[in-house]
């Protein structure tokens, strides 16, 4: 079985057409994302969608529990709170209730 691990896409469309042209040519049974799906690109939608519709399973990283208000998280960073800003503007209301869906950790499932 072969199981593609990806993780920190941080709304970066550009990483995500890369690995998708990347997976054109592999063989692969599953894709499990680890989180921080959204962060500090400018495609969070994209991105979130890209996951909802290819990944079998993801966690929720911290800039997900951050944006979609998952649970209090301190991010004390001014570059991280602005991209949050960001993108909890542009997230659509189901993009946010998606990673506040998404377990933190396996312990979880």
């Amino acid at each position: 079985m072969r199981i593609v691990f990806i993780s920190d896409l941080h709304s970066n469309i550009y990483a995500v057409e890369a690995l998708d042209k990347e997976l054109k040519n592999k063989s692969y049974d599953y894709i499990y994302c680890l989180g921080d799906i959204v962060g500090y690109g400018a495609n969070p939608k994209k991105i979130v969608d890209w996951v909802i519709e290819n990944a079998d399973f993801s966690l929720r990283g911290n800039h997900d529990t951050l944006i979609s208000d998952a649970e209090p998280i301190d991010m004390h960073n001014p570059y991280t709170l602005k991209a949050a800003y960001y993108n909890m503007e542009v997230l659509e209301d189901r993009h946010k209730d998606y990673l506040k869906s998404l377990p933190k950790d396996f312990d979880m499932i």
